[in-house]
């Protein structure tokens, strides 16, 4: 105003903050280096001296420069501010970036700067407006004009194209109609202009890389519904795209448009971008190039020639296509026919085969072999991964990255890992060199780029992955032959077809699901186990799937439920039948835990997908322990059917965590296997699905017991109906079962008679298998086979064993246990596999996991408790073995209490040593080592039991009138309990019945502790569930045999009892007394027997002090305070409830401690953590901790509030087909969850093995074994809580809007998804373990050693639990670190995925399977012997009779240049009856011989593992095959030999008559292995 001049109106002002730090002033004589630094910051509103009319001309001069040189000026300023910044600066590139990953900034060189602009305009430096200015070689000189139908829609896409280009431009100058030009308009001010009219041109200056554009648009006054666009447009390859985004203050119809650029200019392409945003601006008519290329565009299909324009992306990315469409909107025509591809001629890639045999010798050879082929515009070089520099890129890379590209300042490096398989390498480079070609890094870039092997998909998920993949299409698709007759296939070929029949045999013909199951299962992985898994259920009744823990099983069941409830309703259509009458009924069983997560997650989307929910019912598998007339099993819901009703009449039934049925002693296994025997149909087996991760336990009585599940002999309602009748009948046979057994009185278990239609029916113990199974010649039997191999596992894990502790290898590798079996029946993936399928079907499902968990951390307590040392030590020999037993005062624990059943029963006699025993001594144990307070209540639930029994049997004594043994009884009982302290004797008392003190009689004491055992729990109580022979505290059986005989059987064990009960009175108290030693004994929990939450727990300060006083609970509450300031959500697993009630108990405490207390305990508690711990640190902990476990009511809001993310989802449940009743509902649910997960968040869970399986906990990031669960598949079962499949929902998204729209609501800040900001990290295990001399003394960890071999050598562990002995971690062949590292995955699952990539290979090439039936044939490799091993089919049978088809594996045998062929049983084995049939081509029948050495590779029956082999050799390799001629002699000679067990009697063999033969041989695939000479092999 002082000047005399105006703001323009409508311009912006622009905000100038002024900072600087300031000394502060010293106070109260504070020392110099205490000075603090004051920051001070002023602001102040300014404009552009283009902003203001008016302005004087001599201000000018205000922006004069007093330095010819300011550049030269500034360096010394510039550098010393970058020196205090301390910041690690690299000049390089041309772009500057700062690198979270590497913690570095890169900065352009002082060349690349440029000259420093003073003036606050968008100001492009002089050289790139010259550089507009020239044309360039390549460019079009053209423009786009296009025309719509009024003047106002032009405006609407000129607003539309500024608010897009005007973010990627330097300077936007805007001529006005008056002639006037502006370069400070923002978009919002010209977009204003454009709707007044008042603009009539408009220059956007771009920069692409270092070269500067500039793209022009003009009204055309001529013609008020047109506009003309002017710019570069080249026509050379396109290397880039310029990403242009929308202003936020003017939106346009497309929010983003990408340009395709060249190295000079623009690319052609971008004109079909720019038209196609005139089509979105509606009112588009048409478009045409106004220079001299004759392209125009149309709306509709002006001429055949004429070629669709198409979008993707959300209109991103505009392309002319190929292919025509009847929707498409955009039209164009003129475009010059595509040039041909240059493919590489069939002599490169030969060379390049050849190079990629050994890639890691041939770099430079492969470097140049590539160069000649890729037009790549810089130089570049290849490298190995491992020896590459390291980049920085915008993501990180993911755990399956296999190569990347390293820009450096002149070069740009190919890394690629060279370990991977060779046709991944090759494909790799390939998609790597594409990069390169389309510029998408370049020399001197600030970012690298990495792919891994789903950027090779069909269909990659990044943009450049898509462009790069769509070159290689192009340029370097290989020829691929094809072939029309059976004829024209090489031999190669039709070993093809030879290995693809084999391989069906073995793996089951595929089985095409229903149409639905492909909308309702993207995952190709799923998807091909669902196939499999029909085809083992249709082929035996039953199959398991058994894939790794976190692979989605459950989503694999529900694949076959829909694809069989779509059969269903096709079957019924076809025959006219309604499926309201004859409805196809699903039902699952699962552990109580999950009940509600199959519900809610995996059944109730099935109703969008033809699967009536009423159809499909989810049970528990805890109702099937006791079944009594009030179970809740047998009464009817809703529905009008009870669960029991549903189950009968199941004709599909899927038996989730099916582990949990592997013990025959318990009641609901013998109960669920004669229940799935019974039949609802006659002429449709019921069939059964398996879901478990760990089917081997302990032993193959697991696998035995299982399979019982799924081939028991089949059991009918009515044997004497037909198929139509029995199934009218059925109903009213299971109506009347139910109505009887809930008319039953009492507690009677009914089990027997709703299956056997008996209630004094017996179960067996005995699976009793059906009689037509055939699951090949090695498994005639499925009981005796796994008997047979339970044999052989024994030995292998003895060889082992004994190979560790020699320092020597096992003499002979260990081999594939039960394999014959599980390859027919299992279906069983890795991770890596299934990421293998989904890469190899193009699937676009996202199979997302953590990375790799590291080897467990382990933390070593010591063995205190409340300053008491060696509390563990000192009862360890209570559990020495009666064989290590000697003259103590205090005799260890026999534990024969656990016979009482047996032996009352007879089942067993006294003196025998019964594993249930031993089971029980590893549980007692376990308490011992998990807490002493939860072992004090197991020694105190032992008495109580032992109490219990011997006044049963002294009442027995009673009632059979025997007053001697009673007396006898007595006495003994009373010197017992009399040789006890009255303070000792007070303290059991009050812990057991919350007794005073007096003075009872020794019997009526024992009558009290004998009542204290009915409310109490077993003694080694578990969540987890135990055989009946554990679970002595429920009703006691029925008395089925005399009185008398059952007291001479019991008197047996009183002895051991009345020894285990002086030795229970001599220890307890004084356990006791370390635990509540500190305490009043007014002040001792009354019921501490009861355990868990019923404990009146003690609440005063010295119980609090456990904190640190118990050393295990101090190291335990130390990690959970590191993890907490990670900010990580843990859950600790504990095998006891008890034990979990204990640590609760002590943390509740905390409160009450007073200050002086509070300084011990944080001192100790920051030893731990390794830095200083608050008092609020702690109590904030205590207040975010929440306990799981079998007494838990409201389980799931409690899980709900610990694992938001993945219980409920951070999204609203939308799903599609439900009431808005239901969605309501849904919504609620959604709503209260996330309610209380915000409001009182839960952190830290305590849980025993209840949420051990079959539950989603991914949002925690630790776990901890706080005590190590004796068997290792508890321990996988528990890290699969937190180790599963990601969503990539939850893992990629930047926003949850319905979550954080709920957190307004209730005033709380949205929660932070932890792994957001750890994408890199992997989940930690942590492993609580004793000192090593207490761990030799228990032996626990050997325990887990010893299983963890069972499992490996079966179906193998696809992670280790971390607390296996310490000899594990030398075992040779690391069958914990991986699933069959030792082997890979199983070889029936690979040859799974080859049968996939055969068909594949076939169709390609235009090879019809079925051709094989015209083709008999012998294929033997080019250079191959004529003892190498053959994959054999015949078609043999005598002369005029049938024929029967035979397949084996044969070993020839050279002797004198002569091949044998060995004759045996179908089950090979040493035997007389073997002989060598000697293939001449001279004598027939063939001379025999028998003087060679047996060997069961000479011929067996064809394994996957045979299969596996030669499928490498056939696809993955180019091996060389050539047919043979005339092999009609020797094949008559040897044919014998392949039909094993049959003609063998020389008449047989003289009447051979052969239908078809195909006959395979390939080298031996191990080169090492010796071939037998003649010398050796006589």
């Amino acid at each position: 105003m002082g000047l005399g001049a105006q703001v323009c109106k409508a311009v912006r002002v622009t905000a100038r903050v002024f900072c600087k730090d300031l000394p502060a002033d010293a106070e109260d004589g504070a020392a110099p280096d205490q000075l603090g630094i004051r920051f001070v910051a002023r602001t102040s509103r300014v404009f552009n001296s283009a902003q203001i009319d008016g302005i004087p001309d001599q201000t000018a001069s205000l922006g004069t420069r007093h330095n010819d040189d300011p550049d030269q000026a500034a360096e010394p300023v510039l550098a010393t501010f970058l020196a205090a910044t301390g910041a690690r600066i690299i000049p390089r590139g041309t772009r500057a970036c700062y690198s979270p990953a590497s913690g570095t900034i890169r900065l352009p060189g002082r060349a690349m700067m440029g000259t420093t602009q003073t003036s606050d305009r968008r100001l492009e430096p002089a050289s790139a407006l010259g550089e507009i200015a020239r044309p360039h070689e390549g460019c079009l000189r053209v423009g786009v004009r296009l025309h719509f139908g009024s003047a106002a829609e032009v405006t609407h896409y000129l607003r539309a194209l500024t608010s897009l280009l005007f973010g990627a431009s330097t300077k936007v100058t805007a001529t006005l109609v008056t002639g006037a030009l502006r370069e400070d308009l923002t978009a919002e001010e010209i977009a204003e202009r454009l709707t007044r009219g008042a603009v009539h041109k408009l220059r956007f200056a771009l920069r692409l890389g270092e070269r500067a554009i500039a793209v022009k648009l003009a009204l055309q006054g001529s013609e008020p519904g047109a506009v003309e666009i002017r710019a570069p447009f080249m026509s050379g390859l396109v290397t880039s795209c310029l990403w242009l985004q929308s202003d936020a203050d003017v939106l346009a119809p497309i929010p983003v448009l990408a340009l395709p650029t060249t190295t000079e200019g623009l690319s052609l392409d971008a004109a079909h971008a720019l038209v196609g945003l005139a089509l979105r601006c509606d009112g588009f008519k048409e478009a045409e190039f106004t220079g001299e290329q004759p392209l125009s565009w149309h709306t509709t299909k002006p001429s055949d020639d004429a070629h669709p324009v198409r979008s993707t992306l959300l209109d991103a990315v505009w392309s002319a296509a190929t292919r025509k469409g009847a929707t498409t909107p955009l039209w164009v025509t003129g475009l010059p026919p595509a040039p041909s591809p240059r493919r590489p001629e069939p002599g490169w890639w030969e060379q390049y085969d050849v190079l990629m045999r050994n890639p890691r010798e041939a770099l430079n050879e492969l470097q140049a072999h590539l160069a000649a082929r890729f037009d790549i515009p810089f130089s570049w070089a290849i490298a190995d991964k491992t020896t590459a520099l390291e980049s920085s890129f915008v993501v990180p890379p993911g755990a399956g990255a296999t190569a990347s590209l390293v820009p450096e300042a002149d070069r740009v490096v190919i890394a690629v890992d060279l370990e991977q398989p060779a046709s991944l390498v090759a494909e790799m480079l390939l998609h790597l060199c594409a990069h390169l070609t389309l510029g998408h890094v370049r020399p001197g870039d600030a970012w690298g780029h990495w792919d891994a092997p789903a950027s090779l998909s069909p269909t990659p998920r990044r943009h450049w992955d898509r462009e790069a993949r769509a070159h290689v299409d192009a340029h370097f698709a290989r020829s691929v032959r094809h072939v029309s007759t059976l004829e024209e296939c090489s031999p190669r070929e039709k070993a093809w077809l030879v290995l693809l029949d084999h391989i069906g045999r073995m793996v089951g013909e595929q089985r095409t699901l229903h149409s639905t199951t492909e909308a309702y299962q993207a995952a190709a992985y799923q998807r091909q186990a669902a196939q499999r898994l029909v085809a083992q259920l249709e082929e035996y009744g039953g199959a398991m799937l058994c894939d790794g823990v976190g692979l989605g099983k459950t989503y694999v069941a529900t694949t076959i439920a829909v694809h069989y409830a779509n059969q269903w309703w096709d079957q019924l259509a076809d025959t006219k039948r309604s499926a309201t009458d004859d409805p196809f009924r699903i039902a699952v069983l699962s552990p109580n835990s999950v009940v509600s997560t199959w519900q809610r997650e995996a059944i109730a989307p099935l109703a969008a997908h033809g699967v009536p929910l009423a159809t499909i019912r989810v049970i528990s598998h805890s109702k099937l322990s006791r079944i009594v007339p009030s179970s809740d099993i047998l009464t009817r819901g809703r529905t009008g059917a009870s669960d029991m009703e549903h189950l009968l009449l199941s004709d599909l039934v899927v038996v989730d965590e099916a582990h949990n049925f592997r013990s025959v002693g318990a009641r609901r296994t013998t109960v669920l296997r004669d229940l799935l025997r019974l039949q609802p149909r006659k002429d449709l087996r019921r069939k059964v699905l398996l879901l478990t991760a760990t089917p081997v336990n302990n032993s193959l009585e697991d696998l035995r017991q299982q399979a019982a599940l799924m081939f028991g002999k089949p059991l009918y309602f009515n044997d004497n109906l037909t198929s139509d009748k029995y199934r009218t009948r059925v109903f009213k046979d299971v109506e009347e079962r139910i109505l009887k057994a809930t008319r039953g009185k009492g507690a009677a278990d009914v089990a027997a008679l709703l299956i056997h239609g008996d209630a004094s029916a017996k179960f067996a113990y005995a699976p009793d298998f059906r009689d037509d199974l055939q699951f090949g010649v090695q498994v005639p039997r499925v009981g005796d086979y796994l008997k047979e191999q339970e044999k052989r596992l024994s030995a292998q894990q003895a060889s082992v064993r004994a190979a560790i502790q020699s320092g020597q290898p096992p003499a002979e590798a260990p081999v594939r246990i039960a394999g014959e079996l599980l390859d027919r029946i299992v279906v069983q993936r890795s991770r890596a596999l299934c990421k293998q399928i989904e890469r190899e079907q193009g699937s676009n499902a996202r199979l997302l996991f953590r990375p790799d968990a590291a080897t467990p951390e382990k933390l070593v307590y010591e063995d205190v408790y409340d300053d008491t040392r060696d509390v563990l030590a000192r009862f360890l020999p209570l559990f020495e073995t009666e064989g290590e037993v000697t003259d103590k005062e205090t005799p260890p624990l026999s534990l024969k209490i656990y016979m009482w059943a047996d032996v009352r029963d007879g089942v067993r006699d006294a003196g025998e040593v019964s594993s249930v025993v031993g089971l029980q001594r590893v549980l007692v144990l376990k308490r011992l080592e998990s807490s002493p307070v939860a072992f004090l209540i197991t020694l105190l639930r032992l008495l109580a039991l032992h109490a219990h029994r011997l006044r049963q049997l002294s009442e027995l004594c009673r009632e059979v009138g025997d007053e001697q043994r009673e007396q006898a009884l007595a006495i003994e009982l009373s010197d017992l309990v009399d040789a006890l302290k009255p303070v000792d004797r007070d303290r059991i008392d009050a812990l057991l019945t919350a007794g005073t003190r007096s003075k009872t009689r020794a019997t009526n004491l024992l009558e009290q502790w004998s009542q204290a055992h009915v409310s109490a729990k077993a003694a080694a109580d578990t969540d987890d569930p135990l055989p009946p022979q554990l679970d002595l505290f429920g009703a006691d059986g029925e008395q089925t045999k005399e009185r008398k005989e059952q007291l001479d059987r019991l008197w047996g064990l009183r002895e051991h009892l009345t020894r285990d009960l002086g030795t229970l009175l001599r220890v307890a108290p004084g356990l006791a007394d370390i635990i509540f030693g500190r305490f009043a004994q007014s002040d001792w929990p009354r019921r501490f027997i009861n355990g868990g939450q019923e404990v009146d727990w003690p609440k005063s300060a010295a119980w609090a002090t456990r904190i640190i006083t118990d050393a295990k609970l101090q190291r335990l509450v130390a990690r959970l305070l590191r993890a907490r300031r990670d900010g990580q959500k843990c859950i600790v697993f504990s095998q006891f409830t008890d034990t979990l009630a204990y640590l609760d108990s002590v943390l509740r405490a905390a409160p009450v401690l007073e200050r002086n207390e509070w300084k011990t305990v944080l001192r100790d508690l920051s030893s731990g953590v390794g830095q200083i711990v608050s008092k609020e640190e702690v109590l904030d902990l205590i207040r975010h901790i929440a306990v799981v476990s079998g007494e838990t009511e409201d389980r799931d809001a409690v899980i709900h509030a610990f694992a938001p993310f993945y219980r409920l989802g951070p999204s609203r449940p939308r799903l599609a087909g439900v009431s808005a009743l239901e969605q309501q509902q849904l919504d609620t649910l959604w709503i209260n969850g996330w309610t209380q997960a915000l409001k009182q968040p839960t952190d830290v869970l305590f849980a025993t093995d209840v949420l051990a399986e079959g539950v989603n906990l991914q949002d925690a990031a630790l776990l901890i074994n706080f005590d190590v669960h004796w068997n290792p598949v508890r321990m996988i079962q528990r890290a699969g809580r937190i180790d599963r499949r990601l969503n990539p929902i939850i893992e990629e998204a930047t926003s949850f809007p319905d979550l954080e729209a709920l957190a307004r609501e209730l005033g709380v800040p949205p929660p932070r998804y932890w792994w957001h900001d750890h994408a890199g990290a992997a989940p930690v295990t942590v492993n609580l373990l004793l000192p090593d001399e207490l761990e030799k003394e228990l032996q626990l960890r050997e325990r887990i050693a010893n299983k963890t071999l069972a499992i490996d050598f079966t179906l193998g562990l696809e992670q280790g639990t971390g607390a296996e002995a310490d000899w594990m971690t030398e075992y040779r062949f690391q069958g914990i670190s991986a699933l069959n590292a030792w082997q890979g995955d199983r070889a029936i699952e690979q040859i799974a995925g080859y049968q996939q990539r055969l068909r594949r290979l076939m169709s390609e090439r235009g090879i019809d399977a079925e051709w094989l039936a015209a083709w008999n044939g012998w294929l033997r490799e080019v250079g191959g012997r004529q003892d190498d091993p053959i994959l054999a089919w015949a078609q043999l049978g005598r002369k005029g009779s049938e024929t029967t088809v035979y397949t084996r594996q044969l070993q020839p045998r050279l002797v004198d240049d002569v091949p044998h062929w060995l004759w045996t049983t179908s089950k090979p084995a040493d035997s007389l009856l073997n002989f060598w049939l000697a293939l001449d081509s001279k004598t027939f029948p063939a001379a025999t011989r028998t003087g060679l050495a047996f060997s069961e590779d000479a011929s067996r029956p064809i394994a996957a593992e045979d299969l596996l082999a030669v499928s490498r050799r056939l696809i993955d390799e180019d091996t060389a095959l050539e047919e043979l001629g005339d092999v009609r002699r020797p094949l008559l000679q040897g044919a014998s030999a392949i039909s094993a067990g049959f003609f063998e009697a020389e008449l047989d063999r003289r009447a051979i008559a052969i239908s078809g033969f195909r006959l395979l041989q390939l080298r031996c695939i191990d080169e090492a292995a010796p071939v037998l000479s003649s010398k050796t092999a006589c």
